[in-house]
């Protein structure tokens, strides 16, 4: 089963591929950001969804993995269709506290609130560095290795995750890097901001009782 699953990952990222192109989610040049010179697909969105949906389906129902997917398809709708800022803001944020709620709960507001910006300033930073062609998808892969030699997450169905994601993101990286023939769009960028973020979450056991007082 172990290695059916790792054919299965491995296959998803030329699936994506593909289908990006059959659905047009492309990335066009313009006069600005984007100076390449031919159209090219959106696909690190498609895998990072469909990595995701496969996994709860062997492995079931997840709400830290569900997450991943709710802000991917977020991404990929942008990418496709392209959203207002306060739109995608309220995404990031909302799907933030909703992990945040998930691993602190919600009763302290001090530590609520900063936990949520970050989750927003995170999946924003990560969209930031995908500007160059293979630099966040090798962040990821060696973040991903990292965690994986480390004994910081206890998670171990997070753990698995992150290892079938990197075998998939291996093949993505060959065709992202520059000159770059598939991107990861937004949906792949807020993926791995969220991945970061949920990393974060376990990694550091934070003081619940956080308080006003405690700080100043």
């Amino acid at each position: 089963m172990f290695f059916l699953e790792i054919l299965a990952f491995s296959l998803i990222p030329s699936f994506s591929l593909r289908l990006s192109r059959f659905i047009s989610l492309f990335d066009k040049p313009d006069k600005n950001l984007k100076d390449h010179k031919n159209i090219i697909p959106y696909s690190g969105g498609l895998i990072f969804l469909f990595s995701s949906i496969l996994y709860l389906i062997i492995h079931g129902f997840n709400l830290t993995l569900f997450c991943c997917i709710v802000i991917s398809l977020l991404g990929l709708i942008d990418d496709k269709y392209g959203l207002p800022i306060s739109i995608r803001l309220i995404g990031e944020l909302g799907i933030s506290g909703i992990l945040v709620n998930h691993f602190y709960g919600f009763e302290n507001i001090y530590l609520f609130l900063p936990l949520v910006i970050l989750g927003g300033l995170l999946i924003n930073a990560a969209n930031f560095i995908d500007i160059k062609d293979g630099l966040l998808t090798s962040y990821f892969i060696c973040i991903v290795i990292a965690t994986l030699n480390a004994d910081l997450i206890r998670d171990q169905n997070l753990l698995n995750y992150l290892f079938f994601i990197a075998i998939s993101f291996i093949y993505f990286f060959f065709k992202n890097v520059k000159p770059a023939k598939t991107y990861l769009g937004d949906g792949g960028a807020y993926a791995f901001g969220m991945i970061l973020f949920i990393l974060f979450l376990q990694a550091f056991e934070l003081d619940k009782t956080l308080s006003y007082e405690n700080i100043f």
